[in-house]
């Protein structure tokens, strides 16, 4: 008595967790969902007026039993698919053997090679797959009130590595209280417990997770489970500490966000691949208790930020930039979370020395010296001396025939584009270790979106303060400021300031600043109605989505950069023309 509504919600469930499109592997997967489920089918109901769908008992074990008997006629028999979960020794020998960084980098230019060499297999994908629906089985049979049981983590984002990996199992219960999650998460541990004796154990929990290792061997467990017990947010204010509880409800939306971003972007999993993999040959050089305990989830999250100020699609190119954006974090190495529940992703104090030495290093090895890239932003007479001689307004013109002519004597050349990139990080750097509620710093204005004279431009660099409160902005640009000075005394100089923004002139010569950096200092907007001066506080924090709107314009109308380009340096060569009390 399984309805065809309930069928639809467990096709469609089956076919975002899998990766392949054959019909034949489809049916398969879904015959193993049933099979394994535990003797509950439980699927979350998108109707928001209905709970979640469910089989159980004498029914469910029928359409378990059938299942099983049709797998064992047309595919492999249900006892090895259940011994491939089942122990210690299943998915983690079909590894190859793990590469040096040496190897990886020759692979460098192919980054469809690295992916290919790195990425979690099909066969350790479909028996871990098996492994994780067996725990949701067990934990679907111990609550009757769970709703849904979410696969996500590396492994369901897809950039899992083939020789470990992580995975999320976010456990929805319904009318979920934070009061109760201790309790909750004992009751899944001896279930799972009596059921995974010999291939699942106890790591450790938090308030939030139960940390299981599954595969154990003498370099670790081979794959590491989050098993995440929450509930449908309450539609009340809460604290941070309550928010926590529900930040794996909030799982699905996030994942989905950065495998649209990995669709849009194809650079971005052999990346990811890449930073991860050279995480984890770091761990392995320095002893336990000083070990980089940086996650997946915020190397990801960094390696998006890398893509997004990027002008690069070389995998090479991006993971210097990887690099770089670590060796010059100066001491706190941040990220927004994308997860509503969660506050900002951050590495600080020992753990983050070491990591940006052993970024340093790889720089020294495999790219030029650390030295030599601070040196190319921590002064004045950096980028500036690249940008060609500044053209007339007839020669522009002479050009206007091909924009594309236009666009490559204006723009910002690319090694400007890298010398400056580092300098905003290192000012991005300074701010964060100067506020620790700090949770995003942004680059826009003409620099991020692209639009940049070769001769003089102007950067946006936007800092999220967590908790922004506009009678606090004075006195937050005035450490600002106090911090810039102490850091870049030779490069940076103070040029103003506004109620919002700080002003900077980066590369001063005879003509002027090089470039202008405005730092702008905001947080998320409240939810109730502001007057416009409190609105201007706030205006930064729009900025990454107009910059989006703006860069997608760009893309369709591949004449808009060129136009651009031309109408900015004509309005500087009418400046020159004119007294600076009448610009």
């Amino acid at each position: 008595s399984i309805t065809s509504y309930h069928l639809e919600l467990l096709c469609m469930k089956v076919i975002r967790e899998s990766e392949s499109k054959s019909l034949r592997d489809l049916f398969r997967e879904f015959l193993e969902l049933v099979a394994c489920s535990n003797n509950r089918l439980l699927v979350k109901n998108l109707n928001q007026y209905h709970g979640a769908l469910q089989m159980k008992g004498k029914g469910m074990n029928i359409l378990a039993a059938y299942a099983n008997e049709t797998l064992n006629m047309y595919h492999r028999p249900h006892a090895q698919l259940m011994s491939e979960w089942d122990g210690r020794d299943g998915a983690e020998k079909l590894a190859p053997p793990r590469p040096s960084l040496e190897e990886i980098l020759r692979l460098a230019d192919r980054p469809e090679a690295v992916e290919s060499r790195l990425r979690l297999l099909q066969k350790q994908r479909d028996r871990f797959q098996k492994l994780l629906r067996g725990l949701a089985g067990v934990a679907a049979s111990t609550f009757d009130l769970i709703e849904d049981c979410y696969i996500g983590g590396s492994f369901g984002r897809g950039t899992a590595l083939n020789y470990h990996f992580d995975a999320d199992l976010v456990v929805l219960i319904e009318g979920f209280e934070p009061r109760y999650a201790e309790q909750i998460q004992e009751i899944l541990l001896d279930a799972l417990e009596g059921n995974f004796r010999r291939g699942v154990e106890w790591r450790g929990q938090t308030p939030y997770t139960l940390k299981l290792g599954v595969g154990k061997s003498a370099s670790g467990d081979f794959a590491t489970v989050d098993m995440i017990t929450t509930g449908e947010p309450p539609d009340y204010h809460m604290d941070y500490d309550e928010k926590r509880y529900y930040s794996g409800a909030d799982s699905s939306r996030v994942d989905e966000q950065i495998m649209n971003f990995a669709v849009k972007h194809r650079e971005f999993r052999p990346l990811v691949l890449l930073v991860k993999h050279w995480r984890n040959l770091g761990l392995d050089r320095f002893p336990a208790d000083i070990r980089i305990s940086i996650t997946s989830y915020h190397l990801e999250l960094l390696c998006m930020k890398v893509i997004r100020e990027s002008e690069s699609k070389s995998l090479r190119d991006l993971f210097r930039e990887f690099l770089e954006l670590v060796a010059c974090s100066n001491n706190r190495l941040l990220v927004k979370n994308l997860n509503q529940y969660h506050g900002a992703l951050q590495m600080k104090g020992k753990g983050m020395n070491i990591l940006a030495a052993y970024a340093n290093e790889t720089l020294n090895m495999y790219h030029r010296p650390h030295a030599q890239l601070m040196s190319e932003w921590d002064g004045r007479d950096g980028a500036e001396k690249l940008a060609p001689p500044r053209p007339s307004l007839e020669e522009i013109l002479r050009l206007a025939d091909r924009p594309e002519a236009v666009e490559s004597r204006l723009r910002l050349l690319q090694k400007q584009r890298d010398r400056f990139q580092k300098l905003l990080r290192g000012l991005a750097g300074v701010a964060a270790s100067t506020f620790d509620l700090i949770e995003d710093c942004y680059i826009g204005g003409s620099f991020g979106r692209g639009t940049a004279l070769n001769y003089h431009f102007d950067a946006d660099l936007v800092v999220l303060i967590e908790g922004f409160e506009p009678r606090y902005a004075e006195q937050i640009q005035e450490i600002l400021l106090d911090a810039l000075e102490g850091n870049f005394r030779r490069g940076v100089e103070w040029r103003g300031q506004t109620p919002y923004t700080l002003k900077l002139g980066v590369g001063k010569s005879a003509s002027g600043d090089f470039a202008t950096v405005d730092m702008i200092t905001t947080g998320e907007p409240p939810d109730y109605h502001m007057d416009y001066d409190e609105k201007r506080y706030y205006s930064g924090a729009d900025s990454s989505r107009v910059d989006e709107q703006i860069m997608n314009f760009a893309v369709k109308h591949r004449e808009f950069r060129p136009l651009v380009l031309l109408v900015k340096h004509w309005r500087n060569l009418g400046l020159d023309r004119f007294p600076a009390d009448i610009r």
